[in-house]
């Protein structure tokens, strides 16, 4: 008995910090009138999605940088790891990361279906961002092996191109640049449907969508710490600096913009049309 009396305080205290973070987006970003349709995103969920993507975005790049402003070379064998306080999860981000952001669009799946009407079921384009994730992560395992395999350093040799090092980027970056850009738009989408709850979903339900928002969280910030590491100890700072710039490039600026401004298939458009801007035909 004294065992359950203890658990019950401690159910209590979780419970209230759950409402609070739900009250919290419901109350500074009111709930609006009308249904939704068309694109995932309202005008009204436009600040929101802003505040998000960009807090996220901020951490991502501090967090880089300060990995690359204090590089402290590339120690070897167990030093590496005694440096490596993350090392766990490094392990785990290797093997499962590229399947995280699906697991929490499934989430969102699976909660929005549950409450149809609350959180506009019928309106989201799942497919598409499901076409989204898919493009992002064979991207960016093309780029791997392309860059893995030694492409730059086979062309160099063969004079097609000027002297280039063997691997010009640091693939974990890489890595890590593609899992944020997914994340931070799961950590948006679920704050939106957190605000548009607004009280109106069973407190299960709600619990579980603010559960899900809090892990999705906890995921960047370790994915954050993880790549801190790799930047201060195990890749030099312009390697690190060139995945940076070709995750912007590639996958955060075009997922942030259809997140925001963009409509259902202008996505695939601007990826088109980006080649054709910079002055290259394909053919």
């Amino acid at each position: 008995m004294s065992s359950i009396r203890r658990r019950q305080p401690q159910v209590a205290n979780t419970e209230g910090k759950v409402k609070r973070v739900a009250e919290y987006i419901q109350n500074e970003f009111p709930v609006p009138r009308g249904r939704p349709s068309g694109h995932m995103l309202l005008k009204e969920d436009r600040k929101l999605a802003a505040i998000v993507l960009s807090v996220a975005q901020a951490v991502w790049f501090v967090t880089i940088a300060v990995g690359i402003i204090f590089y402290a070379g590339d120690p070897t064998g167990a030093e590496k790891h005694a440096f490596h306080s993350l090392v766990w999860f490094d392990h785990l981000l290797r093997s499962y990361g590229p399947i995280f952001p699906f697991l929490f669009l499934a989430t969102r799946y699976k909660l929005a279906s549950l409450a149809p009407d609350v959180l506009d079921f019928d309106n989201q384009p799942w497919v598409e961002q499901i076409v989204i994730y898919i493009g992002i992560t064979v991207t960016r395992l093309t780029i791997y092996f392309i860059h893995r395999l030694g492409i730059f350093y086979f062309l160099t040799k063969a004079g097609a191109v000027s002297a280039l090092p063997a691997h010009l980027m640091s693939d974990h970056v890489f890595l890590g640049s593609a899992l944020v850009a997914m994340l931070s738009a799961e950590a948006m989408l679920l704050a939106r449907d957190i605000r548009r709850a607004a009280q109106r979903l069973a407190p299960m339900e709600q619990s579980l969508l603010v559960g899900t928002f809090l892990f999705c969280s906890l995921l960047f910030f370790l994915i954050d710490g993880d790549m801190y590491y790799t930047c201060r100890f195990y890749h030099a700072p312009i390697q690190n600096f060139w995945a940076v710039i070709l995750g912007i490039v590639v996958f955060q600026l075009p997922l942030s913009w259809w997140l925001i401004r963009g409509k259902s298939g202008q996505l695939a458009s601007l990826w088109s049309s980006a080649p054709r801007e910079a002055g290259i035909e394909l053919h």
